[in-house]
């Protein structure tokens, strides 16, 4: 009978059969052996980067851990789609990523001698970039929404207000975004 994770593969020796069950009648240096394979799969878990993390640096570490009933032999990954790639390590792996602008989705799977292979394992995640906002302010107002300097994200849509001050009025926006 198979083990848990094991499947019955035949009978060999001084007869050969792939029924699980073998009838004979024994004889001199009578030899049965009975092949069982490993048919668990491994199991693979990403640590990090965290499911939608927001990303600030283009290069970041993918860890996690993978086991399985007998060894696992081979941890692989895929970035947005690309060929897979040996992680460092089995039990507990290691890769670092080169991530672009934007959404970034890594699949993870893992084998074992067996050529079992894993569930694949995904994880998505945004590589944020961003640029500083210039902004002046010409003649007596206040603008709301954004400051001089602050760092925006590229792609992402923002809104400003522009208050004009006392006895002034809003004449309009120029520079990279114009509107009256």
């Amino acid at each position: 009978t198979p083990g848990r994770e094991a499947r019955f593969v035949g009978w060999s020796g001084s007869q050969q059969s792939a029924s699980a069950r073998l009838t004979f009648t024994a004889q001199a240096n009578t030899v049965l052996i009975a092949t069982f394979a490993d048919s668990g799969k491994p199991v693979v878990v990403i640590s990090a980067p965290t499911a939608n993390a927001r990303l600030l640096e283009p290069s970041v570490p993918l860890r996690g851990t993978a086991t399985d009933n007998q060894a696992v032999t081979q941890v692989r990954y895929e970035l947005n789609g690309a060929a897979a790639v040996s992680a460092q390590g089995t039990t507990n792996w290691s890769a670092q990523l080169s991530l672009r602008p934007g959404v970034n989705t890594v699949v993870v799977k893992a084998s074992d001698a067996a050529g079992n292979e894993s569930a694949p394992v995904s994880r998505s995640f945004t590589y944020v970039v961003s640029s500083p906002l210039t902004l002046q302010i010409i003649g007596p107002g206040t603008v709301s929404g954004a400051t001089n300097r602050q760092a925006l994200e590229i792609g992402k849509s923002y809104t400003l207000t522009a208050t004009p001050g006392r006895e002034a009025r809003f004449v309009g926006w120029s520079g990279s975004q114009q509107s009256a």
